[in-house]
C-alpha cells in the first residue's frame, strides 16, 4: 500500500469521519519511535524485532481508534464498534506481570511468553510470543486473556493492513479462522458500514 504509515491512518479516519452513522470517539497516531527506544527494545526482545516491527514503530509508536456506528435516524445504543489499539513499542516486550501472567497461582504463568500488540479490548489482544530467554517469534497470535492463545494466519504488516482495511471492526480477528460461526454477518456488516473496505482477503480465507 502507498504512503507512510502516518498518512494512511489519518486518511483511514477522515474517511471513517465522514462515513455515514459512524462516530469516531477517540484516536491518536503517535510520534515516531526514537532509535534508542527501537534499540532497546530489541535487546528486550532477545535481539530481534519480529518481521515489520521496525518498520512500523520507526513511522508510528502505537496508534489508537475507537468509533461506534448507529444507522442514521436511529435512536439507541450502537449497533457496531471498532477498536485498535497498538501499543507503544516499549510497552510491547516488557514484562506484563500481574496483566497477562501471575507468579500468585499455580499455572498463573502459562502465559507468560505472551506479548500484547492490538489490546484492542480489555479481554483480548493480538500478540507476539517471547518464551524466557529466547528471541521473540515472528509468528502473530490471538489471546483471550487468561484462557486461550491462537496462531492468526498475518505477518505484522499484514496484521496492520487489515486492521486500518477493516478499521478495527469487533469481529475482524474471528474472521481468520476458517470455521468460524457468523463469518458471513461480519463480511456482511463490515462491507455495509465500513468506508472503503476490501474482504478480499477474508473471502479467500473462507472460500466465499
Amino acid at each position: 500500500m502507498n504512503g507512510t504509515y502516518k498518512d494512511r491512518v489519518e486518511a483511514r479516519i477522515r474517511e471513517l469521519q465522514t462515513a455515514p452513522g459512524i462516530s469516531v470517539r477517540k484516536y491518536e497516531v503517535a510520534a515516531p519511535a526514537p532509535r534508542s527506544i527501537v534499540d532497546a527494545v530489541r535487546t528486550e526482545a532477545g535481539g530481534h524485532l519480529p518481521a515489520g516491527v521496525e518498520d512500523f514503530y520507526t513511522q508510528v509508536n502505537g496508534l489508537t481508534l475507537e468509533w461506534s456506528y448507529l444507522a442514521p435516524g436511529s435512536e439507541g445504543e450502537p449497533a457496531d464498534q471498532g477498536s485498535v489499539n497498538i501499543l507503544p513499542l516499549e510497552n510491547v516486550f516488557s514484562n506484563w506481570k500481574d496483566a497477562i501472567w501471575f507468579d500468585s497461582f499455580t499455572g498463573g504463568d502459562r502465559f507468560r511468553a505472551v506479548k500484547p500488540f492490538d489490546l484492542y479490548i480489555p479481554e483480548a489482544c493480538a500478540a507476539f510470543r517471547q518464551p524466557l530467554g529466547e528471541p521473540a517469534e515472528d509468528t502473530l497470535y490471538f489471546h483471550y486473556i487468561g484462557e486461550s492463545l491462537t496462531e492468526l494466519p498475518l505477518t505484522f504488516t499484514q496484521y496492520v493492513d487489515q486492521a486500518l482495511n477493516t478499521c478495527g471492526y469487533l469481529g475482524w480477528h474471528s474472521l481468520l479462522s476458517s470455521n468460524t460461526p457468523g463469518s458471513n454477518l461480519t463480511l456482511l456488516r463490515m462491507r455495509d458500514i465500513i468506508p472503503e473496505f476490501t474482504d478480499h482477503p477474508f473471502r479467500r480465507l473462507h472460500k466465499l
